[in-house]
């Protein structure tokens, strides 16, 4: 992949430093979350609850600003709607996005929790990029559920292989490979 051999070539510097946190962005192989929806699951797990909160922790945690306030609400958006969402409203209530009539009384309102899925994908008991993949583009690439990239940590590159825990690892292995969505 283009992106990530460009980010292997580059010298230490602002450069690398910029892509290898884009590169964070793809689902990561050991749970399938973004580092910025890991940021999210931690400091919710913290009692950080506000979505402007929430912001505001996972800017926190960056050495430079990465993602604006809209991005952000969209990566929230996303995390709460879905076949297994991560997140939801305190209440029960759909996951009120700003700019939808510009209710921001109502945004600020609203209280976030983990659902029991985004508990069990956050202490990597469970692999959410394998259970209803939400497609989305990073860097020039289109990630689907059949065309999905994961980042590895531990090797710093991207790999077609997620890490689940064993068994239901090889469960999953040979659903996606009958499924034709690992080659």
């Amino acid at each position: 992949m283009d992106l990530e051999k460009c980010f292997q070539s580059l010298e230490s510097g602002l450069l690398k430093d910029a892509v290898d946190r884009l590169l964070r962005e793809y689902p990561s192989a050991e749970n399938g979350l973004s580092l910025t929806e890991c940021q999210i699951l931690d400091a919710l797990s913290l009692g950080v609850t506000a979505p402007r909160e929430l912001f505001e922790a996972c800017r926190e945690t960056e050495s430079v600003p990465f993602l604006n306030n809209w991005e952000f609400w969209a990566i929230l958006q996303r995390m709460t709607s879905g076949e297994s969402p991560l997140i939801e409203t305190v209440t029960g209530d759909p996951f009120l996005c700003p700019p939808r009539g510009l209710a921001w009384k109502a945004f600020e309102k609203q209280s976030l929790a983990l659902t029991p899925f985004g508990e069990r994908v956050l202490k990597a008991e469970e692999h959410c990029a394998l259970d209803g993949f939400q497609e989305r583009w990073i860097g020039g690439v289109q990630l689907a559920a059949n065309r999905l990239w994961f980042w590895c940590y531990q090797t710093n590159s991207l790999t077609r292989e997620p890490k689940v825990p064993t068994v239901l690892g090889e469960i999953l292995k040979g659903q996606l490979v009958l499924e034709g969505r690992l080659k």
